[in-house]
């Protein structure tokens, strides 16, 4: 996939930019100050994995304004990107509604109030047409449907794109494949093993996105995340491989930037701490027996 770490950077910076506009009037704005939505991101617009995965779907996806898009990601912010800048033609769904009051208020304090917003469970049949999409992006979601529902899903995705249209998925991946079952109680439908355990999430490799895509109909391209680890990567008691979104804080920097924004009650101040060691770890590769690598983004193009 044609992207470097300077162009990743360089949609980072557009979408911080928005973002600021937007939330540093939120203080003197009551109904978004009171909103949930308003509160994490004042401290947190994008955490360590998405400083990386949300400007790479942004800048892979190619939205222009009079696409129709679909949403399907877990974090938000990307959307927001979008009713900020006057993409009306925009659906942003989840398989839980704690986002839509918060999203009907920016809607009408933005003024762009055709944006809409549904709930729908993504591991069964989209409540949409054939055909209905250009765009659609999915930020860390199918990699928790347990069983076969992110092929399903994949499925579903292929028939509501239109042709032409251009599909944008983010996953974990590891050098090989892996499934994390944790002992946390997980606030959304998943299946529970003989041990007790959810299950959380895959991590997908080279064999496990082959298989994904299959029978997809779908054109792919790809490129990876990769990080320098903090420390040696593990499985921790939770059953959740430990690698550098669990250990961001661990460094002097990070400690300190994090200790006076709560302090001083700075915005952007968790964000800086984590764009801190973004700068210093994440990298892209193509190489999938790369044992640092942590993401997948999939560009995928329906013919």
């Amino acid at each position: 996939m044609d992207i470097d770490l300077s162009d990743v950077r360089a949609s980072e910076r557009q979408l911080i930019a928005s973002f600021s506009r937007f939330l540093f009037k939120g203080p003197f704005n009551k109904n978004i100050r009171n909103t949930k939505h308003f509160n994490e991101w004042y401290s947190l617009p994008m955490n360590y994995a998405r400083i990386m995965e949300i400007p790479i779907t942004k800048h892979t996806l190619g939205a222009r304004k009079e696409h129709a898009i679909l949403d399907i990601s877990s974090p938000k912010s990307l959307s927001l990107y979008y009713m900020l800048n006057g993409f009306h033609d925009i659906t942003i769904t989840d398989v839980d509604s704690y986002f839509i009051d918060d999203f009907n208020i920016y809607k009408n304090e933005i003024g762009n109030t055709s944006a809409e917003l549904l709930t729908f469970d993504a591991t069964r049949r989209f409540p949409f047409d054939d055909n209905s999409f250009d765009r659609i992006f999915s930020v860390s979601v199918i990699e928790h449907f347990p069983k076969g529902g992110d092929s399903a899903a994949i499925k579903e995705i292929a028939r509501v794109l239109k042709p032409g249209g251009v599909a944008v998925v983010t996953l974990p991946a590891y050098f090989t494949y892996m499934e994390e079952w944790t002992s946390n109680k997980l606030p959304w439908p998943t299946e529970v093993n003989e041990a007790g355990r959810d299950f959380f999430q895959r991590r997908y490799d080279r064999k496990e996105i082959d298989r994904l895509l299959s029978g997809s109909g779908l054109h792919s391209d790809y490129i990876l995340v990769a990080e320098t680890p903090i420390a040696p990567i593990s499985v921790g008691s939770d059953g959740i491989l430990k690698h550098n979104s669990y250990l961001v804080y661990d460094s002097l920097t990070s400690k300190v930037i994090r200790r006076l924004g709560r302090h001083l009650k700075l915005p952007y101040a968790r964000w800086l701490a984590e764009r801190c060691a973004s700068a210093r770890h994440h990298y892209l590769t193509t190489e999938w027996d790369n044992p640092e690598i942590r993401q997948v983004v999939l560009r995928l193009e329906k013919q």
